[in-house]
């Protein structure tokens, strides 16, 4: 301690030893403190070191913060959900972090949004997914992924097998980061939502999307068909060393939820999503608000209405160019569902917090 106090008099910056050193202090039992200050912001290092949730959102958070942070999720043997939306924390303090999140063999959930990253906190949490075999919630609100990140977390969903919910609105991901990830969902069997609004994306990559949804389809359904066979071949195993059940093994996903709102698809690809509806029953929420679709858009829409009635929620607001014609189509193809049909309002859709936790539980 009085190392650490030597160095940052001596103007020195907070660096992970520091922190370290401060964490096995204050979470020590001789300790009386219990709050460290920095730059005027308190952490109670005792409640960072123990919690299972840590809402830290708006909290002010700068590198030094969570260097300490840091070091304390290194202690946390029970943290399941970490929340720093709205911070100030930048790439290099954020690489200390998620190096240490990956080691966390607890953690569900887990928010970034609204910190200005680089790709090398990409590039970690991309390990992260790879890693870590217990994440299920991703949420990555404007933290400027990009195509190059987006390359990165593809190749990750790849080999990720717990990732429920990937949440990456506002990323400027455009067509290059449409298509690196609709790569990574053609193979990836888990993931039942996910959000890409507000991401300039154009028909180009809402095309692939919707291929890579067709194709995702296709893997779960022939996983899901080799894991029946496994499991009659195993049933009388798991019946002998207790009645577990055999469904609990085996939970395959495909995608339930997919929101991309604010961008720029236009009509093909929204004839391409029609597509996927007649061809895959699983979608339970399209999210298509202000997509500049128009009347071909909305009538290939309306004729896939009529086969699929699988679809709770489709969200069409702000797409101006639907004419009357278009809409009453829509209306008619929708029915006597008491579902949400959504044509007129302003505005676009977005997935926050509580819907994703709401839609998982309906899943």
């Amino acid at each position: 301690l009085v190392q650490v106090q030597s160095d940052l008099g001596n103007g020195k910056r907070l660096g992970s030893v520091h922190a370290l050193v401060l964490v096995a202090l204050l979470t020590s039992k001789v300790a009386k403190a219990r709050h460290l200050v920095l730059d005027g912001t308190p952490l109670d290092v005792p409640r960072l070191a123990a919690s299972s949730v840590l809402d830290l959102s708006s909290a002010k958070l700068r590198d030094p913060h969570t260097i300490v942070l840091a070091q304390a999720v290194r202690l946390n043997r029970s943290l399941k959900k970490l929340v720093l939306w709205g911070n100030h924390i930048t790439d290099t303090a954020m690489t200390v972090l998620l190096r240490e999140l990956d080691k966390c063999a607890t953690l569900q959930y887990l928010d970034l949004s609204w910190n200005p990253l680089g790709l090398d906190s990409v590039r970690e949490l991309a390990a992260l997914l790879v890693d870590n075999a217990t994440l299920e919630t991703l949420i990555l609100y404007g933290v400027s992924v990009k195509p190059a990140g987006a390359r990165m977390l593809s190749e990750a969903l790849k080999r990720n097998s717990t990732l429920r919910s990937l949440v990456l609105f506002s990323n400027e991901l455009g067509d290059m980061g449409a298509a690196h990830l609709a790569e990574g969902l053609k193979r990836n069997t888990t993931l039942t939502e996910v959000g890409l609004g507000h991401n300039q994306i154009g028909e180009e990559g809402g095309k692939l999307l919707a291929a890579a949804l067709r194709v995702n389809a296709d893997a779960v359904h022939e996983q899901g068909e080799l894991t029946v066979r496994g499991a009659e071949q195993i049933r009388d195993v798991f019946s002998r060393i207790g009645g577990v059940a055999v469904g609990a093994f085996f939970a395959h996903g495909s995608i339930r939820l997919l929101s991309l709102g604010g961008n720029r698809l236009g009509d093909e690809a929204a004839a391409a999503f029609a597509d996927v509806l007649v061809k895959d029953p699983s979608l339970v929420e399209l999210h298509l608000a202000g997509n500049f679709i128009g009347d071909r858009g909305g009538a290939a829409l309306a004729a896939a209405l009529e086969t699929n009635t699988n679809l709770k929620t489709l969200d069409l607001r702000g797409n101006y160019g639907l004419g009357e014609v278009s809409q009453e189509a829509l209306c008619k193809a929708w029915g006597q569902r008491s579902e949400y049909l959504s044509l007129q309002e302003d505005g676009d859709s977005e997935i926050d917090d509580r819907s994703v936790r709401t839609m998982q539980s309906e899943v």
